[in-house]
């Protein structure tokens, strides 16, 4: 089988099964949400709806035990999914009078799961096609490509020259991902409730900021060195941009969540 994988990602991978040609794909690295199956009704507007499943049930000795009582299985659910999982169980021939046919009832779920999925990926196929016409999901596997597609497309890169080689090399060390940390990067057993904070669309606040407080949006033209006599302040920021590397001999304060990044 092939694959392309990334940051212990699979993308995509192809092969054989049963000597027939499959292909598969990430369908959250084309979508970028983290929406769960259950709001894809919701969110694209979709007649399919997810269903309920008692996932703490299917332990080996109840896959073993084949068929468990449905009290048991709703220990595991929410009271309100208390009808919804008898009507599916009802639905899928899955209740008897030995109590619920957990693999059959898990059959028809994860069944029921590609069916939300196709008709969310569907329309979501359908929405990007609205906004260009040239971007197709198929043949992306990843939202920031389809977004580069959209900018060259729209001529948004129009006066941007690539870069490569040990200018690219360079400026690549201005990129860095985001990252995840509790206080002072050490596990941390909280008494009560704790707060999680994250920080969503940085993209496009990017992109906003980068035309705001009298910038000019993305640097145009080709590249130019900067000499030793302007690597001061009042030149530089009388430009539309730059990049430049800063040794920080000395960093005053221990921060619980710091924010430099160390390069070497």
């Amino acid at each position: 089988m092939e694959a392309v994988i990334k940051d212990n990602k699979i993308y995509t991978a192809k092969g054989f099964f049963f000597g027939l040609p499959v292909r598969f794909e990430c369908s959250l690295m084309k979508m970028g949400m983290i929406i769960p199956l259950s709001g894809f009704k919701k969110n694209f507007g979709i007649t399919q709806e997810k269903d309920v499943c008692p996932y703490g049930v299917y332990t080996i000795n109840n896959i073993q035990r084949q068929h468990i009582p449905a009290k048991e299985c709703m220990i595991y659910l929410k009271p309100s999914q208390h009808k919804l999982f008898l009507d599916m169980a009802n639905r899928v021939d899955a209740l008897s009078e030995k109590g619920i046919d957990i693999i059959r009832y898990g059959m028809a779920y994860c069944v029921k799961d590609v069916e939300v999925l196709e008709a969310g990926y569907e329309k979501y196929r359908d929405l990007v096609l609205q906004v260009n016409p040239k971007i197709d999901i198929n043949n992306f596997l990843t939202l920031a490509s389809m977004a580069q597609e959209h900018f060259v497309s729209t001529k948004c890169y129009d006066g941007v020259l690539k870069i490569g080689g040990i200018a690219r090399n360079f400026l690549q060390k201005f990129v860095v991902g985001g990252r995840t940390m509790l206080n002072s990067n050490k596990v941390q057993t909280p008494e009560g409730y704790g707060a999680v904070y994250d920080a969503r669309s940085l993209y496009p606040t990017a992109m906003k900021f980068m035309n705001a407080n009298g910038k000019k949006g993305i640097l145009l033209g080709k590249p130019k060195i900067i000499e030793n006599e302007n690597l001061n302040l009042d030149w530089l920021e009388k430009q539309d941009g730059y990049f430049i590397l800063v040794k920080v001999l000395k960093v005053g304060i221990k921060r619980d969540f710091p924010i430099l990044r160390k390069l070497y």
